[in-house]
């Protein structure tokens, strides 16, 4: 699994189950364990390199606990600095340490940079992190349904619970084969998008709601494109526009 800012060589056995939403669960539920064999990783403005035996555990529903670390070392100071990563995979907790001695994460900025930088680090780093495993959840969950089903199967994304208590649920389409002949010097391509939000209210105690909403774009010659939203709370947007 690639992007920009990590790769990753996973080894997985999961059990994914793609079903009707209700107010007290998500519409996915993940059961099984993923293995982290080999890649990088980008924090801190620099590649750490995952080491094997890492861990990322489904008990079921969308939630997970990881046990991950990586390294780097500075080549100009020969210094090492390694982080682990563990506890909720929402919101993983984070330890620094540099040649094995643990620090903070602007001890582990000025191990690299030789300057400590601001408190705000350790907040960026930590989203930086979260961004990996919410990718690499995302990744696995549509890798999986593709294999199993073609590609006319779903892209799914997956958002974890914010701060505010919501989550969501994207699954895409990519419905270009289904463009008629006649059409096909009009419409370049087709994209339909499921959206699923979950947010608790206000009494954490009560069912959280459960929102619905429709994404479908248009693909037009000359980079022209127009998509259209519609949600179960009666919102809409419409845009035309050009991409590059």
């Amino acid at each position: 699994m690639r992007r920009a800012d990590f790769a990753v060589k996973l080894a997985a056995d999961l059990q994914i189950a793609v079903h009707e939403a209700s107010k007290s669960e998500s519409p996915v539920s993940i059961t099984g364990k993923v293995r982290f064999d080999r890649g990088y990783l980008e924090l801190l403005g620099k590649v750490f390199e995952i080491e094997r035996g890492g861990t990322l555990r489904f008990p079921g529903g969308t939630s997970a606990t990881l046990d991950l670390a990586a390294t780097y070392e500075d080549r100009r100071t020969d210094k090492v600095v390694r982080v682990q990563l563990s506890g909720s995979a929402e919101s993983p907790h984070l330890d620094f340490q540099v040649d094995n001695e643990t620090v903070t994460a602007g001890r582990a900025f000025q191990a690299i940079y030789g300057t400590e930088d601001s408190s705000e680090d350790e907040d960026e780093v930590e989203a930086e992190a979260k961004q990996f495993v919410s990718a690499v959840t995302a990744g696995l969950v549509t890798s999986t349904i593709r294999r199993k089903f073609g590609a006319m199967a779903p892209i799914l994304m997956l958002d974890p619970e914010d701060a505010e208590g919501t989550s969501q649920l994207r699954a895409g389409f990519e419905l270009d084969a289904l463009i008629p002949e006649s059409l096909s010097e009009v419409i370049t391509g087709i994209y339909v998008e499921g959206i699923i939000s979950s947010e608790k209210q206000e009494d954490q105690s009560g069912p959280r709601d459960v929102n619905h909403g429709v994404l479908v774009e248009l693909y037009f010659p000359h980079n022209l494109v127009t998509s259209g939203r519609y949600g179960s709370n009666s919102s809409w947007s419409f845009d035309l526009g050009w991409q590059p």
